[in-house]
């Protein structure tokens, strides 16, 4: 390579390479201006001797490289506009001397995934007046939250142990499009001025901190927000009407707070709203919409679990899902968002890959990614009364649907039978009477099912799926039998009361995965459930990780990193 003495970018990234190398092996590359070897498993030795001199680099990406102290060299790249130093093990303080180096021309930083304790002399990330993105995630960062300069687009400073109030001079970053603050211990109210970005801010989220009162009145018209996370929080009040002018907005998600309201049928003037995530709260009322023609036109996830909604499970609620109905997605896809960057000679894409928390049964789970094929319906552990509506059966493009925990009663419908994507069913804990619908067998990609605590009788199905279920999945139902045992009744267990859930389940137990998915095939007969491979082929079904989410017991798992940005 050190023949190469006019080479001017070298991208190795993504690679398999591996073994030691010195950094010094580029001195002779005196062109050299770009370097990428990011994503392989190398270690970089970056000790340089005083009498070596490295080419001018604008472009350096040295993540995964196993470096456990901030290069030296650096110190003289003065012409930096893109550095990349994350996912290795560089611990203390990040140096002074990088503000004045970067002062000019950095416009990307991305620090993530070491073990940086702050900043050596507590200079000011505002030193940096050319930066545009930055990403400090998932470091050990402490004191108040650092305030870059107002050139900034995206900040991501998730998973550290900043505290403290943001301060107003975040007001002052007006281009910002991304902001991810999550999984810290920052407090006090909702920044206003938060309102004064909508125009520009894309992406907003604060969840898994210590914010509290209500969200003030602040989205503003025209509003180019598609995603707000605001969960696990201790926000209080009604959801502000004003989130009608986020007429882009794909996801929100405000479960685990104290959000004192009825539920928001006037989200559904939202046209492209495909999430809504409201468990743990304290909604109250009927899931009843005021207008027969009110329809929320792409909402797939909607979780409603632990508050207390009450009434009758009404058949309109279920009409105004169309997208759950039918599908008009052309491939298969992630729910994110992409920002390019046009720098001198070169564009780079960032991408913001949406998450979602979904829990059940006490189990609380982190999911990195979200399909756009899939669709989920929870309204499990409130106070819902009546019958299950038949309208539920139009709803094909289901795959997981919990009702469990409520007062339900009448049979389990028929039409159930109908959801042919079906693989979480969950009617557990309610006074459902009557005989097991026989069609239900014809599910073949269902994988979880769970009837038990009812008033059921008769034949437990048999044969396909239903040969795959144990008796956990019918028990607390005294007149459920196998039609060929010789012993019946079957599962006799006495119904236990309701059980009172805990509404926080707390961080302990969320379930991780760091950026690979594992494929899972189970099922019986041509009944199989085909989990999603990050980066490989995919099967347009539903993956695994959705029985787990709406149903299967999973342990515990120590709380692991947490970020949006993929790229």
């Amino acid at each position: 390579m050190s023949k190469l003495v006019n080479l001017e970018e070298l991208k190795l990234e993504y690679n398999q390479l591996s073994g030691t190398i010195e950094f010094s092996m580029f001195a002779s590359l005196k062109h050299l201006t770009m370097l990428q070897i990011r994503r392989n498993n190398l270690t970089v030795l970056t000790t340089i001797s005083d009498n070596t001199t490295l080419p001018k680099f604008k472009y350096l990406a040295l993540g995964d490289c196993n470096l456990s102290e901030f290069p030296e060299f650096l110190r003289s790249q003065d012409e930096l506009i893109y550095l990349h130093l994350g996912r290795n093990k560089i611990q203390g303080q990040i140096p002074k001397w990088l503000g004045d180096i970067g002062h000019k021309t950095l416009s990307i930083l991305i620090l993530r995934n070491n073990f940086f304790t702050g900043f050596e002399q507590s200079w000011e990330l505002s030193l940096l007046t050319k930066l545009q993105w930055l990403e400090l995630d998932s470091n050990k960062l402490e004191g108040q939250l650092p305030i870059p300069s107002p050139s900034l687009v995206g900040y991501s400073i998730s998973n550290n142990f900043l505290t403290g109030e943001i301060l107003p001079s975040l007001c002052n970053l007006r281009s910002l499009g991304f902001l991810d603050l999550s999984y810290n211990k920052l407090s006090g109210k909702f920044p206003n001025c938060l309102g004064d970005f909508s125009d520009s801010l894309l992406v907003l989220n604060l969840s898994n901190n210590f914010f509290r009162g209500r969200v003030p009145q602040v989205f503003r018209d025209e509003s180019s927000l598609r995603m707000i996370d605001l969960s696990h929080n201790q926000l209080e009040g009604q959801l502000p009407r004003s989130l009608t002018n986020c007429r882009k907005m794909e996801i929100l998600d405000m479960s685990y707070n104290r959000i004192s309201d009825k539920f928001p049928f006037w989200l559904a003037n939202l046209p492209k709203l495909q999430v809504l995530i409201l468990r743990s709260n304290q909604f109250v009322g009927s899931i009843r919409s005021p207008d027969t023609m009110l329809e929320f036109h792409k909402l797939q996830i909607i979780d409603l679990s632990y508050n207390n909604f009450t009434g009758i499970l009404a058949s309109e609620f279920f009409q105004t899902l169309r997208s759950m109905r039918f599908s008009d997605l052309k491939e298969f896809a992630y729910m994110q968002t992409i920002h390019t960057f046009q720098l001198p000679i070169y564009s780079r894409d960032f991408t913001y890959r949406y998450e979602i928390n979904l829990a059940n049964k006490g189990v609380y789970m982190k999911y990195w990614q979200i399909p756009n094929v899939i669709a989920a319906i929870d309204l499990s552990s409130n106070t819902l009364q009546g019958d299950i509506p038949q309208s539920i059966g139009t709803l094909e493009m289901v795959n997981a649907l919990n009702l469990s925990n409520n007062h339900l009663s009448g049979g389990i419908p028929s039409v159930l039978g109908n959801l042919a994507n079906l693989e979480s069913l969950d009617l557990s804990q309610n006074m459902l009477s009557g005989e097991i619908p026989q069609n239900l067998t014809q599910l073949t990609f269902l994988a979880y099912f769970n009837v038990s605590h009812n008033q059921l009788v008769g034949p437990i199905p048999q044969g396909k799926q239903f040969n795959t279920f144990d008796n956990s999945s019918y028990e607390g139902n005294s007149g459920l039998y196998m039609e060929h045992s010789p012993k019946k009744p079957e599962c006799s267990e006495a119904p236990p009361q309701h059980p009172n859930l805990p509404k926080h389940q707390g961080f302990n137990n969320i379930l991780t995965k760091d950026n690979e998915w594992i494929a899972v095939v189970i099922g019986y007969g041509s009944g199989l459930v085909v989990g999603v491979v990050a980066g490989l082929r995919v099967s347009s079904r539903v993956p695994e990780w959705f029985v787990k989410t709406f149903g299967r017991r999973q342990g515990n798992q120590r709380r692991g990193v947490v970020r949006g940005v993929r790229h």
